[in-house]
């Protein structure tokens, strides 16, 4: 549990829990709406929502492809992406990403997790999304301590696409914009 206190210095866990109750469910979806599938394609799906969990990597050439990682689409509009871990508060193109593991999909419990790693850094963790009864539950988890050199520097990272919100309103910790 340290580890992902260190890991997410930068995000409280109840954040990231926050958001994705936030954005994942509409105080005026009724339950059924609110129920995240995982479907034939392996993606979340909810009524006006999808989640991505590791569908898509990074093109190679660019570290900041915004295609990746957890990606979040509000009614067809991409609006978050690059959601993983990260070794910079604003990862630039040149920045290093994670290698690529392995990705399982358990679709009897609606569970998608991808597993990366660090090789610089000794540095193995995975990425859990999970249903839940109401929206859905990610988690980042490491196979074992975060490494010093890493303390305050690794964070899990979201990149909310600022052309999406624009001339919107939106809420975020209880503060609308």
């Amino acid at each position: 549990m340290k580890a992902v206190a260190g890991l997410l210095n930068r995000f409280s866990r109840s954040w990231l829990t926050g958001v994705f109750c936030a954005l994942l469910v509409s105080p005026q979806a009724s339950a059924k709406d609110a129920q995240f599938k995982l479907n034939d394609k392996e993606y979340f799906q909810a009524r006006g929502m999808d989640v991505l969990v590791f569908s898509n990597w990074y093109d190679g050439l660019f570290s900041d492809a915004k295609i990746s990682g957890v990606e979040i689409i509000h009614h067809g509009v991409r609006t978050a992406t690059n959601g993983d871990v990260r070794l910079h508060a604003t990862p630039e193109q040149w920045d290093p990403i994670p290698q690529f593991v392995d990705r399982k999909v358990d679709t009897k419990n609606a569970i998608v997790e991808a597993f990366l790693r660090y090789p610089d850094y000794d540095f193995d963790y995975s990425i859990r999304a999970q249903r839940t009864r109401n929206g859905m539950r990610l988690t980042v988890n490491l196979a074992k301590p975060l490494p010093e050199v890493l303390e305050g520097r690794a964070g899990f990272n979201l990149e909310f696409l600022p052309a999406a919100y624009f001339e919107k309103s939106f809420m975020m910790d209880e503060h609308s914009s």
